[in-house]
């Protein structure tokens, strides 16, 4: 993959569902599963949905797309699929979930810790910090 920061891990090992899953900044962006004699890859589009919503009329046993953007290509294992679609579609997935601009792969896993602010009663009752002697 050559996208920095993808992980790649297997989901449903064992399974029928068992694929590849590439994840960036922990949110996972493509799914590649072999099904049979075919590959299935799945991906999240943006501005390709209407591109892959008119192959999917024209070849639907080769593309779909659901309505929130998730699109299945599915392509002999003996055939590399339209390689040039593919990877701009991954190209373009990835940076759904990770945008270029982005220095970090993703989120940090470092929660900020939750504070809870005063009530406004409790601000009243408070006293003033006192000022330092000069």
């Amino acid at each position: 993959m050559r996208h920095a920061g993808v992980d790649e891990s297997v989901t449903g090992a064992g399974t029928a569902a068992e694929s590849s899953t590439y994840t960036a900044g922990g949110k996972a962006f493509l799914f590649l599963a072999p099904q049979g004699a075919n590959y299935e890859l799945r991906l999240k589009l943006g501005a390709s949905k209407a591109e892959a919503s008119r192959l999917a009329s024209k070849t639907p046993d080769r593309f779909a797309i659901g309505a929130t953007g998730w699109a299945k290509v599915t392509f002999p294992r003996t055939d590399p699929g339209p390689r040039p679609i593919l990877e701009r579609w991954i190209d373009e997935s990835h940076a759904l979930f990770v945008p270029a601009n982005s220095k970090a792969t993703g989120p940090s896993k470092v929660k900020a810790p939750m504070v809870k602010a005063p009530s406004a009663a409790a601000a009243k009752k408070a006293k003033p910090a006192a000022r330092a002697k000069r």
